[in-house]
């Protein structure tokens, strides 16, 4: 009778398997759900893409305006596109950020725009040449 206890509950594990899947698959148009989050980012990856002037609209509202004099150390702030740029296997908007101090432009790293909009990363090159993404 064990035998048959241990094959009942591999049953039910396959049976409990196939209804995750199932409801997974009901799913897939609720994006409010954190399990379906990975199926929804990479749906809108390629159902929604943003311009280059989108972009940059994100980067000025997170960092500041093009031109804009920050509070903290009364320096520029001045933007540069750099073109698409693949960190980590995904393709961004690649903007290089950087200071005007007095009289010259002081570089402080890159902005990363996901091409749908929905992350933002920073970095800059490493001494191998590959993006370094700060944590």
């Amino acid at each position: 009778s064990e035998n048959t206890g241990g094959s009942q509950s591999g049953e039910q594990d396959a049976q409990d398997d196939g209804s995750q899947s199932e409801t997974s698959q009901k799913d897939p148009g609720d994006t409010s759900q954190g399990q379906s989050g990975s199926t929804s980012q990479g749906s809108s990856n390629t159902g929604k893409q943003i311009t280059k002037d989108q972009a940059m609209a994100l980067v000025e509202k997170q960092f500041g305006a093009n031109g804009e004099t920050d509070p903290e150390t009364g320096n520029v702030n001045t933007y540069a596109y750099e073109g698409i740029a693949t960190v980590n296997g995904s393709k961004y908007y690649n903007f290089r950020m950087s200071w005007l101090v007095e009289d010259h432009v002081s570089y402080l790293n890159n902005i990363f725009v996901s091409m749908d909009g929905s992350q933002i990363l920073e970095g800059s090159r490493g001494t191998d040449g590959n993006w370094e993404i700060y944590e």
